[in-house]
């Protein structure tokens, strides 16, 4: 149930986004967002198109641009939604963004831990990542493994860095390509091998869908410093990470190459 209408929320902001992502007005301001950020117009829509599809069912949402909102007095499910991560590539014209819905059973103490569903879309190509708890994860309903490279300089990493800028030397090949949702989800598929983000600027929307389909494709998710990846759900608090391909990486990652 949960991943289907995750799914299905999905599928509305892919259709919305493609018919307005090529909009002159499209990266505009519409408001400041509650993460005190300013929301393009372009991720107004894409949320309202996610808010249309779960008006009437038992959810609360946690959104990247609205916060935490309510639409049953007593949720059944929490969405931790980011409606379109990687706006600023989208309202730019560089191909690469991505809708984020991750799911948990409602409660006011959720944490990253208890997120049950994960969907990440690729707003360009229409790939389908997916995932459920236990149930391994899929990219367009195929099942999908992280890769097995265990060392940090023969891996393609994705990093996002605010210092200790010697860190890029001691990977292979680098990317940060502005969309770290769908980063996330081509770590659990194989394509990068592991994200670093050591600046404490991502959010719980972000990160809370990748994180499940890295774990339930074999790979390991923690913040920077190796330490448990447990934040609150409900609010917006802000995160760093380091996501993996498998046990072996992330430690290397964690003993070699982010040691001062």
């Amino acid at each position: 149930m949960s991943l289907e209408l995750a799914l299905r929320v999905a599928s509305a902001v892919v259709d919305v986004v493609r018919k307005n992502a090529g909009r002159p007005d499209a990266g505009t301001t519409a408001y400041i967002g509650a993460d005190g950020e300013a929301t393009y117009l372009l991720d107004d829509i894409a949320e309202k198109a996610a808010f249309h599809v779960l008006e009437g069912e038992s959810a609360a949402v946690l959104s990247e641009e609205a916060g935490l909102v309510f639409f049953d007095d007593k949720p059944e499910f929490l969405f931790v939604l980011d409606p379109l991560d990687g706006s600023t590539n989208a309202v730019s014209g560089i191909p690469f963004y991505c809708t984020s819905v991750a799911v948990a059973p409602w409660s006011e103490e959720a944490t990253l831990r208890d997120v049950q569903a994960g969907v990440v879309v690729n707003l360009v190509s229409g790939d389908i990542f997916e995932a459920e708890l236990g149930g391994g994860a899929k990219l367009n309903r195929e099942v999908i493994k992280t890769s097995k490279q265990s060392q940090p300089n023969k891996s393609i990493a994705s990093l996002y860095l605010k210092s200790d800028f010697e860190v890029i030397s001691r990977f292979s090949k680098v990317r940060a390509m502005g969309a770290v949702a769908l980063e996330l989800a081509h770590v659990a598929s194989g394509g990068l091998d592991t994200l670093y983000d050591n600046r404490g600027r991502l959010k719980v929307t972000d990160v809370a869908a990748g994180k499940l389909l890295i774990e339930e494709a074999g790979g390991v998710v923690t913040d920077a410093l190796g330490k448990d990846l447990n934040h609150s759900i409900t609010r917006l608090e802000k995160v760093s990470v380091l996501a993996a391909a498998n046990p072996g990486l992330h430690k290397a990652i964690i003993d070699e190459a982010c040691k001062r």
